[in-house]
């Protein structure tokens, strides 16, 4: 997820400005949240908050958001660790390309 976040919810319903808006002012918190989760090896919560993270991507109009929380909870899931970093990374580069 090199491109910026772009929200097609918001290209649908400009009404939901102001909303979405702070739904991305809250994301560079929350993946700060979850890189620390990894750091500590703490699954259990990581996986609910991803879970919450895949519902509300798409909620607010960011599938890409969305489909790298369903491949991070899948990892979680099969305890496949490993990719977790870099797959937080593509969102975080995501808001970086965004605020650019």
């Amino acid at each position: 997820m090199t491109r910026p976040l772009v929200s097609e919810l918001l290209i649908e319903e400009p009404d939901f400005h102001e909303v979405i808006v702070a739904f991305v002012e809250k994301l560079p918190a929350l993946i700060q949240e979850l890189q620390a989760m990894h750091e500590q090896q703490d699954w259990n919560t990581m996986k609910d908050r991803i879970h919450d993270l895949k519902g509300l991507g798409g909620g607010y109009g960011y599938p890409q958001v969305s489909e790298v929380a369903n491949t991070i909870e899948s990892g979680l899931l099969g305890q496949q660790h490993d990719r977790i970093a870099e797959l937080l990374g593509r969102i975080q580069l995501g808001l970086e390309t965004q605020a650019n």
